[in-house]
C-alpha cells in the first residue's frame, strides 16, 4: 500500500536555513510512502521527486519536511527530517523523478 498526499493538501516546499547541519541545499516534502518496500518519495520545489529507501525503523510520515545535501548523491546518505528534527540514514535511489513516474518507481525500484 502506498500512502500519498493529495495534490490539494500538498504544501509547496520552501527554502529554509538549517543551522548545525552543514550545507543542506535540497528541501522537500514527503509526498508518498510505500512502507512494505521502505520507500519514500520526496517532492522538491524545482527538481521533481527524490526516491529514497529508509534503512532503519524511521518515524516518517507524508507531509514531513526533509532536507539533504544535493540532487545527485546516490547510495548511502544522511537526510534530515526537519519536521521531527532527526537525522536519517537512507539509501538514495533516484532523483528528478517526474510525477507521472512516481507510482511506478515506488513499486518497482
Amino acid at each position: 500500500m502506498i500512502a500519498m498526499q493529495s495534490r490539494s493538501s500538498r504544501r509547496a516546499p520552501q527554502r529554509v536555513i538549517v543551522s548545525g547541519h552543514g550545507e543542506l541545499t535540497m528541501i522537500g516534502i514527503v509526498r508518498a510512502i510505500n512502507r512494505p518496500r521502505r520507500m519514500v518519495a520526496i517532492l522538491t520545489e524545482e527538481h521533481g521527486h527524490t526516491i529514497i529507501e529508509f534503512l532503519g525503523d524511521e518515524d516518517i510520515e507524508v507531509g514531513d519536511r526533509m532536507c539533504w545535501k544535493n540532487d545527485t548523491g546516490l547510495g548511502s546518505e544522511t537526510y534530515t527530517n526537519m519536521t521531527k528534527q532527526k537525522n536519517l540514514n537512507v539509501y538514495a535511489l533516484h532523483h528528478w523523478v517526474p510525477a507521472s513516474q512516481l507510482r511506478q518507481r515506488l513499486l518497482t525500484s
